[in-house]
């Protein structure tokens, strides 16, 4: 019996780690990830938030500095998508909630995602391609 169940651990922990590793950011061509996290980044430094496929949104700073945002409990993100979100506190957070509004004729809220962490990127350099 204890065999049995240190097999079906096993396997729930490889099934759990491909999950995970699965679920793990993929940097956006010509960047790659640094593994450097910030929780808060400062909006007046904020020049864009650009949507870089249907999971990313690609936050690039007045400093040059550029970070790869993953919102959690969100739908998938288009293109088409402009962003509403309350910054009286002057910072976008991981825990900041955004409404996404979609900007085509058919107007409208299209639902609610939680940012979290902001995961630097570095350009990646010509002799890495």
């Amino acid at each position: 019996m204890a065999k049995r169940s240190l097999s079906a651990l096993i396997v729930a922990t490889l099934i759990a780690g491909t999950a995970a590793a699965a679920d793990a950011p993929k940097a956006p061509a010509g960047y790659v990830l640094t593994g450097e996290t910030k929780h808060c980044l400062q909006t007046r430094r904020i020049d864009s938030l650009r949507i870089i496929n249907e999971s990313q949104i690609l936050v690039e700073m007045s400093n040059g500095e550029a970070y790869l945002q993953q919102p959690r409990s969100c739908s998938k993100l288009r293109k088409s998508y402009a962003f509403v979100y309350d910054a009286t506190m002057g910072t976008l957070c991981d825990t900041t909630a955004i409404t996404l509004h979609d900007t085509t004729p058919d107007f409208g809220l299209t639902g609610v995602c939680i940012f979290d962490d902001f995961r630097k990127l570095e350009k990646q350099s010509a002799a890495a391609d």
